[in-house]
């Protein structure tokens, strides 16, 4: 029960600054240009600090030990995901709901939450995440999008802000080398502005779209139900079958 109690309590903090972010954007305190600079900031620095911040002078030989079998298990997971997306959802418009399934905005709303529920040290652990999604997205899912190979673009994958941050992050912890005080607080700094940007900005893009004719359509209910009920049994059943192996 104590865990349901922090991740209630912490869910509807999170609800209220998203509340402040709507209103904003309701009485013209924050228009479309600002929520979308509000978005910049968070994937291009509050994201990234986030990740950095997770790894610097933090990680034990154990810790990243136990990251290795996490990114194992989510490549599993991510093939598996993919195969069952593809046998479930077969027809052309239900790309949305099989794209639903797959990804997952892990970066922008999954990272913040993971820290706000289980605390920083579970954002090491959830960047691995962020890598295997980012990989996937940025090489599958645009030929998934597109049709056609030729779009996949690794270039725009390798300048990814998560990415550059992991890997800036993995030099950090393999090497222990620590930034100077001002710096390492500065970077601390920015990754706690991260939730309280993220949910002003889910905010403002409630305000932002038309909610009485999105709930009308039953592509929105496929892919909820997709991403909020099949994706979590999927990894609900394989991490039974890693217990019991």
């Amino acid at each position: 029960m104590a865990i349901v109690s922090v991740i209630f309590g912490q869910t509807m903090i999170m609800f209220l600054i998203m509340l402040i972010g709507f209103l904003c954007f309701r009485v013209g305190l924050i228009d479309e240009n600002g929520s979308q600079q509000i978005s910049n900031v968070v994937i291009y620095i509050s994201n990234p600090a986030l990740l950095l911040n997770s790894f610097i002078g933090k990680l034990k030989s154990s810790q990243l030990m136990d990251g290795l079998d996490i990114l194992v298990l989510l490549v599993i997971m991510m093939l598996v995901t993919i195969v069952i997306a593809k046998l479930l959802f077969r027809k052309p418009s239900q790309m949305l709901v099989r794209f639903a399934l797959i990804f997952a905005n892990l970066g922008f709303i999954g990272l913040p939450l993971s820290k706000a529920v289980l605390g920083t040290g579970s954002v090491f652990y959830m960047s691995i995440f962020v890598g295997v999604s980012n990989f996937s997205l940025w090489t599958y899912g645009i030929y998934m999008i597109s049709g056609d190979r030729r779009t996949i673009q690794l270039k725009k994958l390798v300048v990814n802000p998560a990415i550059l941050a992991l890997v800036f992050g993995l030099i950090f912890a393999f090497t222990g080398v620590q930034l100077p005080h001002v710096l390492g607080t500065a970077v601390s700094d920015l990754a706690n502005m991260n939730l309280p940007l993220v949910m002003i900005a889910m905010g403002c893009y409630l305000a932002e779209g038309d909610i009485r004719n999105a709930l009308k359509s039953r592509d929105l209910y496929e892919a909820v139900g997709a991403r909020l009920i099949i994706a979590p049994l999927i990894v609900m059943i394989m991490l039974k079958l890693c217990q019991t192996t």
